[in-house]
């Protein structure tokens, strides 16, 4: 069965132009904070977030 799927190009494009935006952003505060530029985008990096991961558990 094959269906017709209407792909709006424009805002695709539009949509990948931001995550490259974006990428870029990461590079650059990368370079210019060296490993500090993870307290950019990580609330309360130095917590006990770690220790209280229960991921595992609402995967099944």
């Amino acid at each position: 069965m094959i269906k017709d799927v209407k792909i709006d190009n424009q805002s695709n494009y539009e949509i990948d132009w931001k995550y490259l935006e974006a990428s870029q952003k990461v590079q650059l505060d990368k370079q210019n904070y060296g490993a500090d530029y993870i307290h950019l985008y990580v609330n309360d990096i130095e917590g006990d977030w770690l220790e209280n991961w229960d991921w595992e558990d609402k995967m099944i």
